[in-house]
């Protein structure tokens, strides 16, 4: 099941620090595990493959972790999009990825109304859209790596099996 793991933001007057917070608690996060954060998300971002882009909604994909960007209806003083980011983690456990798809888009549009953003409503859409499709991948790499696991699994009894014939059958 996915989750929301930090959020960030720019302040839209270009001189406050930009809003980075944990999204289990709300804590505004300081150094050095701020530039640490900072690291990790610009690094799914840049070396993740884009799983969605469309509507002003970005989302980047790197292993079990993913980075959503979801443009806001407010612009910064020089007039910039200012996108609202979250970071989100994939379990491995399998679970219903509609409760994970609901609760990341909910804590996201709580942490963007606490700061002051709004989302249009095709961005919403499309944010929603991304999450699911993100549910999706995360599903169907479950379900291979139980497939792969399985077909081990009987490779190795069958392949111990012949080696037990071959060891009677020089005997």
């Amino acid at each position: 099941m996915m989750h929301a793991k930090v959020f960030q933001a720019q302040a839209l007057d270009n001189s406050s620090s930009d809003y980075l917070r944990l999204a289990e608690h709300s804590a505004e996060l300081r150094s050095p595990i701020r530039e640490q954060t900072y690291s990790g998300m610009a690094s799914i971002s840049a070396h993740g493959s884009v799983l969605f882009a469309q509507d002003g909604v970005k989302l980047f994909v790197k292993g079990n972790a993913a980075v959503l960007q979801v443009i806001a209806e407010e612009r910064d003083h020089a007039g910039r999009l200012a996108p609202v980011v979250c970071w989100v983690e994939q379990d491995t456990e399998q679970s219903s990825g509609a409760s994970g798809v609901d609760a990341v888009w909910a804590s996201l549009e709580q942490f963007a109304t606490a700061i002051g953003r709004s989302f249009s409503e095709p961005r919403r859409l499309a944010a929603r859209e991304a999450l699911e499709l993100l549910a999706k991948k995360q599903s169907s790499q479950s379900l291979i790596a139980l497939a792969i696991a399985l077909l081990q699994r009987e490779w190795s009894a069958w392949l111990k099996r012949v080696l037990a014939t071959l060891k009677n059958f020089g005997k």
